[in-house]
């Protein structure tokens, strides 16, 4: 789908997605055509994926309703699909959540960049206890985050439907390879 109908299924603005396209905040990648010397005209005509849309829809949960940095939401974005694929083969009932762990920056000894501890998960609530008790060392941790991905993938996919982009039965977005219908302007 192009830039327009991507936007609207997401739930952002184009102003917001040129600063974070500048910035080099992207959660993804689109899909681009020949490649050209304007990257602003190129990511206006690039295609993009309803999986785009959701992984753009947990950034800004993340950077705006969580108050996380643009980091570690660019972090949360680009590498939960594969989390929520493992955890929906858990099963369970509720809504599935992306757990985030953040540790204390450490400077490296040979003076590099200072690197910060991630771990992500996914599960219901019921697992989150889990999580913290098997991935996060409490010591070293900062904070824990929680984003709704059942309540993102929902956002996008009746948006898509809305729009006429799709017409499947919804499901969550990292359940399905979604194709748009073609109506995607």
């Amino acid at each position: 789908m192009k830039r327009k109908a991507f936007l609207t299924i997401a739930g952002c603005t184009v102003k917001r997605f040129d600063n974070m396209q500048l910035r080099d905040q992207l959660p993804f990648r689109p899909q681009f055509g020949a490649f050209g010397e304007d990257a602003k005209a190129e990511y206006a005509q690039a295609d993009y994926s309803v999986m785009d849309a959701f992984r753009m829809r947990v950034f800004l949960d993340a950077a705006e309703n969580k108050g996380l940095s643009v980091e570690a939401a660019k972090y949360i974005a680009g590498n939960c699909e594969r989390a929520l694929r493992g955890a929906s083969a858990v099963g369970g009932d509720g809504d599935l959540w992306i757990f985030y762990a953040q540790g204390r920056a450490f400077q490296p000894e040979d003076g590099g960049d200072a690197i910060t501890g991630r771990t992500l998960g996914a599960g219901t609530l019921d697992t989150l206890a889990e999580f913290v008790a098997a991935k996060v060392d409490r010591d070293e941790t900062q904070f824990l985050a929680l984003i709704n991905a059942s309540l993102a993938s929902r956002h996008v996919l009746g948006s898509a439907v809305k729009a006429g982009l799709i017409n499947v039965a919804i499901e969550d977005v990292w359940m399905g390879d979604y194709r748009t219908t073609g109506a995607e302007g």
